[in-house]
């Protein structure tokens, strides 16, 4: 259960945090297919197409060396085609939410995309090897760290501050902003993905990630999340493989049904930033 004081800190925050993004259109009607195991392509593809400049986004994504898979993608069918359903719906989501935060400067929103979209890929081939829910340990990756970007509107002198003495890719960084705020980057971006009505499960990855008592909870899906940024933050570091060896995280990975090998001999995507899109004729 939730901390009621940190509860009642997050929604002060959100009340009174004039810029604070409310839920794009886009996502409401992509959340909206979660809930129906049987909803068409058609529905997250009109979802998507709705929105010319998302279609772009997603296609310059889509056509990066992270992504791309020998053919040029020009309409988001195929791009549903060639990546698969679930994550293009993830991948939109997660542009759509990088991109309502215009006010974060753009090194920091660079450096939480690029980390989220390998933390994201990570948790995916976790969940691959372990026989988890690839789609959620993917969407939950991808968004994990949406509550700093909810921070460094809120409050973006003193996130600068922090940012100088515990860096985004420290282990202790989560512990460093409850110790200063009373809450971390997940319990803030739990209570946002709350209010875009996104599935309570992507809600929970988001707000378990960083817990203790996973195990206990038996919330694969967020241990999934943690062991992959682990090990985003360890490359992040510069952490030798050694080093890695002696720190994984044996009962996780026992409960995941993943080796260290699995996870430590994983390598991020090559870089997906725009200008991947400049081989994409828009006209």
């Amino acid at each position: 259960m939730r901390d009621n004081d940190t509860c009642m800190q997050l929604k002060t925050i959100l009340a009174e945090t004039e810029s604070l993004p409310s839920a794009p259109q886009a996502v409401l009607e992509l959340a909206r297919t979660f809930e129906d195991e049987d909803a068409p392509t058609s529905d997250v593809v009109s979802a998507i197409e709705a929105d010319p400049m998302l279609v772009v986004q997603l296609l310059r994504l889509a056509n990066s060396p992270a992504f791309f898979r020998g053919k040029l993608i020009d309409s988001t069918s195929e791009a549903v085609r060639l990546l698969g359903l679930s994550r293009v719906r993830s991948l939109v989501i997660g542009l759509l939410a990088r991109d309502a935060f215009p006010d974060v400067p753009e090194a920091a929103l660079d450096e939480i995309w690029r980390l989220s979209l390998a933390t994201a890929d990570l948790s995916r081939h976790i969940a691959e090897v372990g026989g988890h829910d690839e789609e959620m340990c993917y969407l939950g990756g991808l968004l994990h760290l949406i509550g700093e970007l909810m921070l460094r509107v809120a409050m973006p002198e003193r996130l600068a501050e922090l940012d100088q003495t515990v860096p985004l890719a420290s282990p202790e960084r989560a512990k460093a902003e409850v110790r200063t705020f009373g809450y971390s980057y997940c319990e803030a971006g739990a209570e946002l993905m709350r209010r875009w009505r996104l599935p309570t499960r992507v809600v929970h990855i988001i707000e378990r990630q960083r817990n203790a008592n996973l195990l206990v909870l038996r919330d694969l899906e967020a241990m999934a999340v943690q062991v992959a940024f682990w090990r985003v933050r360890a490359l992040e570091l510069g952490q030798s493989e050694e080093e890695q060896q002696a720190a994984w995280p044996a009962t996780f990975g026992r409960a995941l049904r993943v080796e260290a090998a699995d996870v430590i001999g994983w390598q991020p995507p090559a870089p997906a930033g725009d200008e991947a899109g400049d081989t994409l004729p828009l006209a």
